[in-house]
């Protein structure tokens, strides 16, 4: 049987099972967005670097 685990580790699937495709997706694709939309807001510190 081959086995690529470390040495004692028996089952290397998470406690909840893993996460569909469709859910991963959409949770990254919002997490872009909301990365996305705060890269376009002004920042308060580069204003109060200007003066």
């Amino acid at each position: 049987m081959s086995n690529d685990l470390p040495e004692g580790v028996i089952n290397a699937e998470p406690a909840g099972g893993w996460e569909s495709g469709e859910i991963a997706d959409e949770e990254t694709a919002e997490a872009t967005e909301r990365e996305a939309a705060s890269a376009n807001e002004p920042s308060d510190d580069v204003e109060a670097d200007a003066e």
